[in-house]
């Protein structure tokens, strides 16, 4: 028997790989996803909800500019009836959603997100402690970041590691040089 198809913000850029990926996968299931995002939508059938006030789209980001977007995040999440709020990278549009969501909270996390965490904006910066906390469910792309992740205020016991690369104990380079393909 299949679960019942959930409505699903997903919040992130929908010129990313990560999103793409992510996004077909749900949708193949049956599930309806609404893309929250200030950009354009990938698919002619990704369906996109811009959360930036037209009023301010040639303004610098500043907190008029994020009042507003936190406005309209809120409002968007509010009339959307979703059942799940997934956060596709941690940006401001994300701690903005996560600020407003009060149903379960699924965060992914892709690695320089965390890692350049330090170059974010000051309140992306801030938040990223809260929102570690806060998430019913961390995605993590590797044991590595998960131990970051851990470090940074994630509890373990949410974060489920989907490791992205190359099992170096399953498939490694031949020992002897000959039989190895030139790069």
């Amino acid at each position: 028997m299949r679960p019942r198809a959930l409505r699903i913000a997903l919040v992130g850029n929908p010129q990313s790989v990560h999103l793409q990926v992510y996004w077909r996968y749900l949708r193949e299931r049956g599930h309806s996803v609404d893309v929250l995002t200030c950009g354009a939508a990938a698919f002619a059938d990704m369906h996109v909800i811009d959360v930036q006030p037209r009023i301010f789209n040639r303004m610098p980001l500043g907190p008029l500019t994020l009042a507003a977007r936190l406005l309209k995040i809120a409002r968007v999440l509010r009339a959307g009836d979703y059942d799940v709020v997934s956060l596709q990278y941690v940006s401001t549009n994300a701690v903005m959603a996560a600020l407003c969501w009060r149903g379960p909270l699924h965060v992914s996390y892709w690695g320089s997100d965390v890692h350049r965490l330090p170059l974010q904006p000051k309140h992306v910066r801030l938040a990223t402690p809260w929102l570690l906390r806060h998430a019913d469910a961390i995605q993590s792309v590797s044991e590595y970041m998960t131990l970051e992740l851990v470090g940074r205020g994630a509890s373990l016991d949410r974060i489920e590691t989907f490791q992205y690369g190359v099992d170096t104990r399953v498939f490694s380079l031949p020992a002897d040089e000959s039989l190895r393909d030139p790069m």
